[in-house]
């Protein structure tokens, strides 16, 4: 143990460094803007819990399913992730989710460091780190990483399964996994059962089962408990959510080797090697393996259960390093190495950029912003991973098409039309839902919108763009972009070259567009454009630069760029383009034109 009597004052000073490595680590590398689209519908969750001094059970908070019983609700966690956001705004937020996964991680290392020398935790922390904060981010199922932790640590002490009914008050009261906790309490039974197999002593009937039963009544001192339990185990087998939801998705559907599935399997396979290792095998405790099996089958079977896993199987994964550390010293250098080495990749593979705030590019910022200002009439539709951050920041006045609540919420019909919206859905979903508003990803649908009669274009940038029903919005519709069209510039450009007016009226409306959005690029692909069209090009020219420099990965900007180095004839600029387009994009006919006409494949 870290603390242990007899060990000497290096042991002493290498576990505290194992601990602060692992617990301070995991806070700073946390400490990352935000980028998970469900901490925005529990933060809302939170601010009408803590404003109506009630829980819901019944949704209110989108125009889709109002009114529909809502029994999957977080309601301490959500209460806690707000409290945080409404005492420091988001620094307040990450800083408070942070410190969760820390205490998940440092916790967890206190279980390895009761079982294997402080040299072994120290080398296994990376790994333990890198499959660990995989699912670390601003929502209820953080606390579950540190309560999970926590309960197989009192599970590892004598007396400590009579503790673990009153952590499951508090966990079923933050997050709807706190069964697992149950059911470790249930494999605490069947280790004390074996080991008083094996060890040929009395099998302590009430030791077993007395922390069964008391926490089962556990789950049941919470609100909607029989609600609660139904959508906790019902989320654990529901095949349709799995085909649905990213997070639910079996592991081997993952790409080959992702370095968190190369993480997980490092740590199985030490497992393995400590029951294969027999003096090691002896002092595998039974509770710890089984928690492990069932952890990990969960993992193989949703990404989501992926840090579980990897809590209950680092204990054994230390004894199985550990036993490669009796071997020979190039053993013991290898498997050191090759620990640290995944670990550290596995860490460096989710780096987040260092920061608070919203992760640039992740949410509507923008889009949702003209929306509060002008407040247009409508329903709104919007793409599935924005309706948290909307519900957060438009509030009342706009309730969602969908968002992340998913299958605790809506049909799996419903669902995947949300999660899988295009054009060819979105006639059958207008008149539905009578949709007034539409605020959603730039992409095709922006044509689409622009060419239905009766809708109107009012604002785009590089991440979404919002379009409305002219008979809802008549005021508003007269400011509507009727020339712009932000996915088919290319194909206008002729048009306004031979229309002096019609060119004029796009470099009006590029004026308007880069007010609304100076920041992102496309406001400036289409002023590249419109100044090419009007015969200004020297403007031209630093409107694709501009572009470029706002968003260098960005196609529409170096499709901007492509036509510059066309104007001025600089064939050598334009193959370079055109080669990096069509490399992401090969069949972008106005890339390829310019490409064959420049002869860039000689």
């Amino acid at each position: 143990m870290v603390l242990r009597p007899d060990g000497t004052a290096s042991d002493r000073a290498l576990a505290w460094a194992t601990l602060l490595l692992g617990g301070l680590g995991t806070f700073l590398y946390r400490i990352t803007p935000v980028f998970d689209p469900d901490a925005f519908w529990h933060l809302h969750t939170g601010r009408y819990i803590a404003s109506h001094h009630s829980v819901p059970s019944v949704d209110s908070f989108s125009h889709t399913a109002s009114g529909r019983r809502w029994d999957f609700v977080d309601w301490l966690a959500d209460l806690l992730l707000y409290a945080s956001h409404r005492l420091d705004g988001l620094r307040g937020l990450i800083l408070f989710t942070s410190f969760l996964g820390a205490l998940g991680v440092a916790i967890t290392l206190l279980r390895v460091l009761r079982r294997v020398p402080p040299s072994v935790a120290l080398a296994l922390t990376p790994l333990v780190m890198g499959v660990g904060v995989f699912r670390v981010t601003p929502r209820p199922q953080t606390f579950t990483f540190a309560l999970f932790s926590a309960t197989l640590l009192l599970l590892d002490r004598p007396g400590g399964a009579w503790i673990v009914p009153a952590l499951l008050v508090l966990w079923q009261n933050l997050h709807s996994s706190a069964p697992l906790g149950l059911l470790a309490l249930c494999a605490h039974a069947v280790g004390l059962f074996v080991t008083a197999r094996r060890d040929r002593t009395p099998f302590d009937l009430r030791a077993a089962l007395g922390p069964v039963a008391l926490g089962t009544l556990a789950l049941f001192v919470a609100v909607h408990p029989v609600d609660r339990l139904r959508a906790g185990f019902g989320h654990m087998v529901d095949p349709a959510l799995m085909a649905l939801i990213t997070e639910w998705q079996p592991m081997y559907r993952m790409p080959a080797g992702t370095p968190v599935n190369l993480a997980l399997e490092a740590l199985v396979a030490l497992a393995l090697v400590a029951a294969a290792h027999r003096p090691t095998r002896l002092r595998i405790d039974p509770t710890a393996a089984l928690v492990a099996l069932g952890t990990t089958v969960l993992a193989v079977r949703a990404m989501r259960f992926v840090p579980l896993a990897a809590i209950a199987l680092a204990p054994l994964s230390a004894l199985g390093l550990a036993a490669l550390f009796q071997h020979s010293k190039a053993t013991r250098a290898l498997a050191a190495l090759l620990a640290v080495a995944l670990g550290l990749t596995t860490v460096g593979m989710q780096r987040k950029p260092l920061g608070i705030g919203l992760l640039p590019g992740m949410f509507p910022v923008g889009a949702a912003r003209w929306v509060d200002e002008h407040q247009p009439r409508g329903k709104l539709i919007n793409d599935f991973n924005d309706g948290g951050y909307l519900m957060f920041t438009l509030g009342e006045r706009h309730p969602v098409f969908s968002d992340g609540r998913s299958w605790a919420l809506y049909d799996p019909g419903f669902l995947r039309d949300a999660i899988q919206p295009d054009p060819s859905r979105l006639d059958r979903l207008i008149r539905q839902h009578d949709l007034g508003l539409a605020l959603v990803l730039s992409d095709a649908r922006i044509g689409w919108f622009q060419s239905r009669p009766g809708w109107s274009l009012v604002y785009f940038d590089d991440r979404a763009f919002v379009a409305l029903r002219d008979d809802l919005n008549p005021h508003l519709a007269r400011s509507a972009y009727r020339t712009l069209r932000p996915m088919s510039w290319s194909d206008d450009l002729p048009r306004w070259i031979a229309d002096p007016p019609t060119a004029a009226a796009a470099w009006e409306e590029s004026s308007r567009a880069i007010a609304e959005a100076p920041r992102d690029s496309l406001p400036w692909v289409l002023r590249a454009a419109a100044a090419t069209a009007v015969g200004r090009p020297a403007e031209a020219d630093a409107a694709a630069l501009r572009a470029l420099s706002l968003r260098p990965d960005g196609i529409p900007a170096r499709r901007a760029v492509l036509l510059r180095c066309a104007e001025h004839g600089d064939r050598a600029c334009v193959c370079r383009h055109a080669a990096w387009v069509l490399a992401r994009a090969p069949r972008n006919l106005f890339t390829r034109q310019l490409s064959q006409r420049f002869d860039c494949l000689r």
